[in-house]
């Protein structure tokens, strides 16, 4: 059997089950969100003063920033006044814009306007000014008083976890707690892939694909570094695999090179597209 724990190492149980259930500290609240949301998958909670844009006009400022999401889909009307205004969707945080319409005419992205994120210190939350705005260039817009038909999706997990946040049983006294959305840093990979033989190249290419997706996308969290040779580890402990040499990985798409590693703040969290890892056979 295994030995008894010291009276040390029963208090620093106690002390822990204690702190994970106490919503006032980052483990409580971590414990929580995980417990209760399903869709949740990591969560970061700062209120120090460097992290925090708006700590200096809110004293009770918390950040809870999550990785996760539930992307749900809706639609906005606004009234168009002229080129250059913020025409803000109502549903936040804003994931994608899908359309942008009067009628039958159907505008164009970065032609005829352009998606607004905030950057302040509230972006990512229920509290961001989210939206799209008409360029001065485009080649048409509506006429003033016409009404837009914005299409999009919005993360509905931060909406509900704001609002759960606010709840008489979950607010704690002294603390404004905002729940953010991480920041997702968009990771490209090129590599070249020599199979062994008797085993089917494209099998073990899709295997790769597979595996480093699920790797990069599904167990990395927020604030957790993409190095090299993680993801070597995962590649090699395929049967079938002989040689993997990463020729980039980047977060940039005009950047060729190889960082060692991708460095990843606590609020972000590294994501790769379909599109952007690339496996050639050698």
């Amino acid at each position: 059997g295994t030995n008894r724990l010291t009276n040390e190492e029963l208090f620093d149980l106690y002390r822990l089950a204690i702190a994970s259930r106490q919503l006032s500290v980052p483990q409580g609240a971590e414990f929580y969100l995980r417990q209760e949301f399903q869709d949740v998958e990591d969560v970061y909670e700062t209120s120090g003063t460097d992290d925090i844009e708006r700590a200096g006009e809110d004293a009770g400022a918390v950040d809870i920033f999550v990785k996760g999401i539930e992307s749900t889909a809706a639609t906005t009307t606004a009234t168009f006044y002229g080129v250059g205004q913020l025409m803000l969707v109502d549903n936040l945080p804003l994931v994608e814009v899908e359309s942008v319409s009067v009628g039958g005419t159907v505008y164009v992205e970065d032609t005829d306007y352009e998606v607004v994120y905030d950057t302040s210190g509230v972006s990512g939350s229920v509290r961001a000014r989210d939206g799209i705005r008409f360029l001065a260039s485009a080649t048409t817009t509506p006429d003033v008083g016409e009404q837009v038909e914005i299409a999009y999706t919005y993360n509905q997990l931060i909406t509900r976890l704001q609002a759960n946040e606010e709840s008489p049983a979950v607010g704690v006294d002294g603390q404004d707690k905002l729940h953010r959305q991480g920041a997702q840093v968009d990771i490209y990979l090129t590599a070249t892939l020599t199979v062994k033989g008797n085993f089917t190249p494209s099998l073990i290419q899709g295997f790769c694909e597979n595996l480093i997706t699920e790797f990069i996308n599904g167990t990395l969290g927020l604030g957790d570094n993409l190095e090299p040779s993680d993801i070597q580890r995962e590649v090699r402990s395929l049967t079938g695999v002989d040689n993997f040499r990463i020729t980039r990985l980047s977060t940039s798409p005009s950047d060729t090179g190889v960082l060692d590693p991708v460095e990843i703040e606590p609020k972000q969290y590294a994501f790769i597209e379909e599109a952007n890892l690339v496996i050639n056979l050698g």
